[in-house]
């Protein structure tokens, strides 16, 4: 069976496994490392294996989706997020790139100065090394032969021999660790490499779904997220997936679809908890059926941010708050852009009157959302410019107006007419004695958007 191995600029990838190499970056010597230096994710593998087929030329984002989760439904975010951690394995600055470029709104393009593809096909054979097709470009220089050229042939001849014994070790150390695999020996016996892969894809499908906040998303991520847990029991994952959505159930839609809805404004925790929702006894049995999950997930992955956000999220709608503010300390601890668990941790200290300790907690909640914003965008964007302006509600509510207005004016900047930004402002303004400002904003959004922040 024929083995493939892909060079760009001074990486090697074994596209069979997707261990990464690194070749030797000093001028006339590409010998690849013996030892891998780490691994790409199998969606990561088959990117650049499809960027590589067509080196120089602009693949369609459609085109890469439809390679990469052939028959699935995903969007353009989780082909984002490939991207960016292919980019980081192979440390390719995404502001100054010199091997992935974006084109943007339209796809990736291969940019590398060397690309080449190595095949082997069977055990001792030399190598021999192919370029990719390449687009004709008539003012490539044209290389003819020359007594300069001709002296350096045995050096050539020897660093190719140095190349294709160092790929030859590797390959061989591949097979070697295949045929353990296969045969289920000490490495755990024979597994699919593409099911993790498939089992992630679902998960951020799930989570881009349950960031929407709307009844028909939050079920359609559990429908994943329980196909996820059939896949992966023993992940933890899925379990914590599956509790958080369970929870959102019960604090925002835990009417049947025929009944009216609980009104927008109050499906959060402070107002769920106050009407009772969530003692309810359909309540309480999802509640119970969560916590469940939730504690699975931390058995399953101790190390997992996400299982302990969850498991507070589960404490916290069952009114155990002291129990709900230690796992999202344990979420934080493990992971410092956990924003959802800052969130929730500011939202658990106010609803017990401690609103000046949770200032802190919602901005290191915001301050993270902005560290991660280009790999969790479909998640984050729908809350990044109302996160901030409700840190300004809050410091208006603490009778700190310096600081309303800093934060009014910071969601400004990134959402030019966010509703609750543009009324504090114009409310503080207004308070301050800059009546003209004030309307002159107020005006602008009612001309530009509709509708009157302003107005009493």
């Amino acid at each position: 069976m024929e083995q493939k191995t892909l060079q760009v600029n001074h990486w090697v990838v074994d596209i069979s496994s997707g261990e990464l190499f690194a070749a030797s970056r000093e001028q006339g010597n590409s010998s690849p490392s013996t030892t891998p230096v780490g691994r790409l994710e199998p969606k990561g593998t088959a990117l650049l294996t499809v960027l590589a087929e067509s080196a120089g030329q602009l693949v369609h984002k459609e085109s890469l989706i439809n390679k990469l989760w052939p028959g699935q439904v995903v969007t353009d975010d989780a082909l984002t997020r490939v991207v960016s951690r292919l980019r980081k394995s192979l440390e390719d600055d995404p502001k100054a790139p010199e091997i992935i470029e974006t084109i943007p709104k339209r796809g990736y393009r291969l940019i590398a100065s060397e690309v080449k593809w190595i095949h082997d096909t069977s055990p001792g054979e030399n190598l021999e090394l192919s370029s990719p097709r390449q687009p004709m470009d008539d003012s490539s220089p044209v290389v003819t032969s020359s007594p300069t050229a001709n002296s350096n042939v045995s050096q050539t001849q020897h660093r190719r021999g140095r190349w294709r014994l160092g790929v030859a070790i590797v390959l061989i150390v591949l097979m070697v660790f295949g045929i353990m695999v296969i045969s289920g020996g000490e490495t755990g016996g024979s597994r699919n490499p593409e099911s993790g892969s498939d089992a992630q894809a679902l998960v951020s499908q799930a989570d881009d779904y349950y960031a929407k906040m709307r009844r028909q998303d939050n079920e359609m991520a559990i429908a994943l997220y329980q196909e996820v847990i059939a896949m992966h029991p023993d992940a933890g994952t899925g379990q914590a997936g599956l509790a958080n959505a369970l929870v959102q159930q019960v604090l925002r839609w835990p009417n049947p679809v025929s009944e009216p809805a609980v009104p927008l404004a109050t499906q959060d925790l402070r107002h769920a908890l106050a009407s009772g929702r969530t003692t309810a006894p359909d309540a309480r049995r999802k509640l119970q059926r969560a916590l469940a999950l939730a504690k699975q997930a931390v058995a399953k992955a101790p190390d997992d941010a996400r299982a302990h956000k969850a498991l507070g999220f589960v404490y916290a709608a069952q009114q155990q708050f002291s129990l709900a503010l230690a796992s999202y300390r344990d979420a934080i601890a493990l992971d410092n852009n956990a924003w959802d668990a800052l969130i929730n941790t500011g939202d658990v200290l106010e609803i017990s009157g401690r609103l000046p300790e949770a200032m802190a907690y919602y901005e290191r909640a915001f301050e993270a959302m902005g560290r991660v914003y280009n790999e969790q965008s479909a998640r984050i964007h729908p809350w990044y410019a109302d996160m901030a302006a409700l840190i300004g509600d809050k410091y208006r509510q603490l009778d700190r107006s310096d600081d309303a207005e800093v934060w009014y004016r910071r969601t400004l900047r990134i959402a030019p007419f966010n509703y609750a930004a543009t009324r504090g402002l114009a409310t503080i303004l207004e308070n301050s004695g800059d009546t003209q400002q004030a309307r002159q904003m107020c005006q602008t959004y009612k001309q530009r958007i509709g509708g009157d922040p302003c107005q009493t």
